[in-house]
């Protein structure tokens, strides 16, 4: 977007779409575009100095604040805390018809009509849980990786995250998290071992910005790992080194966005035992592919880039995104409050 830069605009080096204006080290305002559509926020100042002109320059003809909707997701700003939703475009989402009998044929190949509904359907999924519902990307992950010769198995498998969106509604809140120098990051990651119909493993992550007692969720994924792992200790080291990339790169992207001297402080969350174990007694990894992350990590615990945590199976965040049947109660209530759970830490650098 050449005018944002042409009224003095900064392009972030991490997402070529977000632009900020500073003045020494404060934040003023930020441009975050989509195809012709833009989000802003700042000083009232700001405003006046380059919203005004932007309108003007590429002759906005809708400009909308509050409550509004975007992108199909609807934002509300309640004070100092903001909402996002999906709640009317879950409700349009349709199940795929399929008849009674059709359904007991679970390992029977798609018709090509069937299987355009499948793809549009899963579309639909991602969308969702990309944006707003993480409690079911897990879900949706399954769904998208239906393979070359879908089922009347991965059909069914389709319907049943549609009614598990509906079911649970969810309103993420957006806090007030205070002064950005004292802002931290908290990092969830989780892997399942061998929990995937071809012997693969599923890692998930959840990125939370936290302060002032509160925490805003920015990030989060559910995949299947790039690699097959060999044992469950592979898996949480492949799993929790993608968690820590990505809680690297969002305190990174804190750092650049606020002119941040320092990266604010990176808390790694597993509830992997063995991987604490060998993170605290520097054992050495047998499996050869293991041990380039299992170092890195390690040196990034030693030089203060993260802090690992340990904490139990049940306040594990993450766990609703890498397995079936894991309950996602906790994580959606951290998203409707805005609030962490709270353990103890068994270990901690």
């Amino acid at each position: 977007m050449r005018g944002n830069e042409d009224l003095g605009g900064k392009v972030s080096i991490y997402d070529h779409s977000v632009f900020m204006w500073h003045s020494e080290d404060n934040l003023n305002g930020t441009i975050t575009t989509h195809v012709d559509d833009f989000e802003y926020s700042g000083t009232s100042n700001w405003h006046k100095d380059v919203v005004q002109k932007l309108v003007q320059m590429f002759k906005i003809s809708k400009n909308e604040k509050g409550t509004f909707k975007y992108l199909g997701l609807n934002i509300e700003q309640n004070g100092s805390q903001i909402f996002i939703d999906q709640y009317a475009y879950v409700e349009n989402l349709k199940e795929i018809d399929i008849q009674d009998e059709r359904k007991k044929q679970l390992d029977e190949k798609l018709s090509e009509k069937e299987m355009k509904q499948l793809r549009s359907v899963c579309g639909q999924l991602l969308w969702a849980t990309s944006q707003t519902r993480p409690d079911v990307a897990f879900d949706s992950c399954q769904v998208n990786n239906y393979g070359k010769e879908p089922t009347v198995r991965n059909i069914l498998e389709a319907n049943k995250a549609i009614k598990k969106l509906k079911t649970d509604k969810v309103k993420i809140v957006y806090p007030c998290l205070g002064n950005p120098k004292h802002m931290k990051v908290a990092v969830y990651g989780d892997g399942s071992h061998n929990s995937l119909p071809n012997g693969a493993s599923q890692g998930g992550k959840i990125v939370f910005l936290t302060g002032n007692g509160r925490a805003a969720p920015i990030a989060w994924q559910s995949k299947k790992l790039d690699r097959v792992t060999k044992s469950p200790l592979a898996t949480e080291i492949s799993a929790v080194a993608d968690a820590a990339d990505m809680g690297f790169l969002i305190a990174s992207m804190v750092r650049e966005l606020f002119a941040l001297e320092q990266l604010p402080d990176i808390e790694l969350i597993t509830d992997s035992n063995s991987l604490r174990q060998h993170l605290e007694t520097k054992t050495t990894i047998t499996d050869p592919r293991n041990r380039v992350d299992t170092a890195r990590l390690r040196e990034m615990t030693d030089i203060g880039e993260v802090k690992i945590r340990w904490v139990r199976s049940e306040l594990m965040l993450a766990d609703c995104l890498t397995k079936h049947g894991a309950s996602s109660d906790l994580l959606r209530k951290v998203l409707v409050s805005g609030t962490l759970p709270h353990p103890t830490p068994s270990y901690q650098n």
